[in-house]
C-alpha cells in the first residue's frame, strides 16, 4: 500500500448501503457497538450487522483509486525539461507538489495523451519545431523517461485509447505499449494483437477487484493501417454499431466476476464546460451494461460529476458515479477566451468491500492548477498551495493568485452543480459534502 496523506480537501460520503441506512444513533463502548435496532448497517473501523441483540462482525476492505485527466506534454513542456548538453528530458519537478497525493491512493490512473515512438518517430508535422526529435500538438510523441516519472510519483495505469493515439502511425501505436510494458506501467485502450484486444483488464487492489475498460470517440481522422483494426478501441464518432461493441465490451467485464467495473471515456467537445448529449447518451448506457464508474476525459476543461442510483439484478440499488471530464492534469494550455484549461482536479473514489455487499463508499476532490517558470511547468494543489500563501509564503505571483482564488471557488462548485442536495462545510479550506 502507499504512503498515507494526511490532508483531505474535498470529502463527499455516499450514504446508503445495499441492504440498509447508516445507523443514526449508536453507541460505541470499548470497541464494542451497544446500539440493537432492527437490522442496519454502519461504516466504521470495521462493518457490523445488529440483528437481535448479537453482534456479528464482518471483514471490510477500502481501498482508493485516485483518477486524474489529461496526461499532455506540448512543444513548451519539451523546451522546459530539455537539456541540450547531454539532450536528455527531465520531467519530474513537474509533479512535485502533487506528488504526495499520487502517491497517497492504492491505485493511481490517468490518460496518457501522447505516443512513445522514439525520436523523430511522429508524423510529419512541424518538423522544424520539434526538440531532441520529439513533438508536441498536433502529433504528440513524448520521451521515454516520461514513463519512468509517472511511475516514480505513483500511477499505476493509464489509459492510452485517445484521439492522439496515431499520431505516431500505427508503428508509435506499438512501440507506446512496448515501452510501458517494459517498464511496468499497466494500460488499457490499445493493443498489439487482436487476442489481447478480446481480453479484459482486470487489477486487484488490497482484496477489491476492478475490470478497466477504455475508449475514444476518435483518433482525429487517421485510422490504423488495414487489418490492424483491432489496435485501439473506438467509437468512429459515435457510430452506433461502434457502441454496441463497447457496450458488449462493459458487460464482458462485468461478467469477469469483478467487484467494480471502470470505464475511461475519452469524449465531449473540447472546452465546453458540459457534456453534450453523446456523452450522456453513452454514460446512460455504460451504467446500463455494467459500469459503476465512468472517469471522461478530452476537453480539457472540468465537466460536472453526477452520482447516480443503479439498480441491480436483485432489485437492490446501487451508486454509480461518472465525472464528465476531469480537466487537464499537465499541459501546455493556459486560461483563454473563458476556457479553464489550467485547472484540473485528482478525484479519489473510495471503495468498500464486505463478505455481503461492494459499495463506492466515498470521493475526494483535490483542484488543481497548472503553474509555469522558468524552467518548469507543474502542478500546484489549490487549496493547499493558498493555504500556505495565506499563512506567511509569498512566493506567489498576483497572476497565479488571482487564478487560485478562482479555482477555489469554481471547481467545486461546478463539479457538484447536479448534485442537488448536499451539506457544504468550510474550515480551513477543507470542504466536507454528505450526500443523502
Amino acid at each position: 500500500m502507499k504512503r498515507s496523506l494526511i490532508i483531505v480537501i474535498i470529502l463527499i460520503t455516499l450514504t446508503g448501503c445495499s441492504t440498509g441506512n447508516q445507523i443514526a444513533m449508536s453507541t460505541y463502548l470499548d470497541g464494542q457497538l451497544t446500539h440493537t435496532e432492527s437490522t442496519e448497517y454502519v461504516i466504521d473501523s470495521g462493518i457490523k450487522k445488529v440483528s437481535d441483540n448479537i453482534i456479528i462482525e464482518h471483514d471490510v476492505s477500502e481501498i482508493s483509486i485516485l483518477a486524474v485527466g489529461d496526461l499532455m506534454f506540448h512543444r513548451t513542456q519539451l523546451v522546459k525539461s530539455y537539456n541540450s548538453t547531454n539532450d536528455t528530458f527531465d520531467f519530474s519537478s513537474s509533479f512535485d507538489r502533487v506528488a504526495p497525493y499520487l502517491l497517497a491512493a492504492d491505485y493511481t490512473i490517468g490518460n496518457l495523451e501522447t505516443t512513445l515512438a522514439g525520436a523523430n518517430g511522429a508524423r510529419s508535422f512541424r518538423v522544424d519545431q520539434r526538440v531532441g526529435g520529439y513533438s508536441g500538438f498536433p502529433a504528440f510523441n513524448s520521451p521515454d523517461i516520461i514513463v519512468d516519472q509517472l511511475m516514480d510519483v505513483g500511477f499505476d495505469m493509464v489509459s492510452t485509447a485517445n484521439n492522439h493515439s496515431l499520431d505516431s502511425y500505427d508503428e508509435g501505436l506499438f512501440r507506446t505499449i512496448d515501452v510501458l510494458d517494459e517498464k511496468g506501467l499497466a494500460h488499457v485502450g490499445t493493443y498489439k494483437t487482436e487476442e489481447d484486444s478480446n481480453d479484459v483488464f482486470i487489477a486487484e487492489v488490497e482484496g477489491i477487484s476492478f475490470a478497466f475498460v477504455n475508449y475514444t470517440y476518435g483518433m482525429n481522422g487517421f485510422w490504423p493501417e488495414e487489418g490492424h483494426e483491432y489496435i485501439i478501441n473506438e467509437l468512429n464518432v459515435y457510430e452506433e454499431a461502434k457502441i454496441e461493441e463497447m457496450y458488449k465490451k462493459t458487460r464482458q467485464a462485468k461478467a469477469a466476476g469483478v467487484d467494480f467495473v471502470i470505464v475511461m471515456m475519452h469524449f465531449g467537445n473540447e472546452y465546453f464546460e458540459t457534456e453534450n448529449s453523446y456523452q450522456r447518451d453513452v454514460v446512460d448506457g455504460l451504467f446500463d451494461n455494467g459500469a459503476d464508474v465512468i472517469f471522461g476525459g478530452h476537453p480539457h476543461v472540468l465537466q460536472p460529476i453526477d452520482v447516480r442510483d443503479i439498480e441491480r439484478a436483485d432489485g437492490t440499488t446501487k451508486k454509480g458515479v461518472v465525472i464528465y471530464s476531469l480537466g487537464n492534469f499537465i499541459s501546455s494550455q493556459r486560461y483563454g477566451d473563458g476556457a479553464h484549461k489550467d485547472l484540473g482536479v485528482m478525484m479519489s473514489l473510495n471503495f468498500t468491500k464486505t463478505d455481503e455487499f461492494s459499495e463506492i463508499s466515498g470521493i475526494t476532490l483535490v483542484p488543481t492548477y497548472t503553474y509555469w517558470t522558468d524552467g518548469c511547468i507543474g502542478i500546484m494543489p489549490v487549496d493547499e498551495t493558498l493555504s500556505a500563501y495565506y499563512s506567511g509564503n509569498k512566493t506567489l505571483t498576483a497572476y497565479e493568485i488571482s487564478r487560485l482564488e478562482y479555482a477555489a471557488d469554481y471547481t467545486v462548485a461546478h463539479l457538484t452543480s447536479y448534485i442537488e442536495e448536499y451539506e457544504v462545510l468550510y474550515s480551513d479550506f477543507k470542504h466536507y459534502i454528505s450526500l443523502d
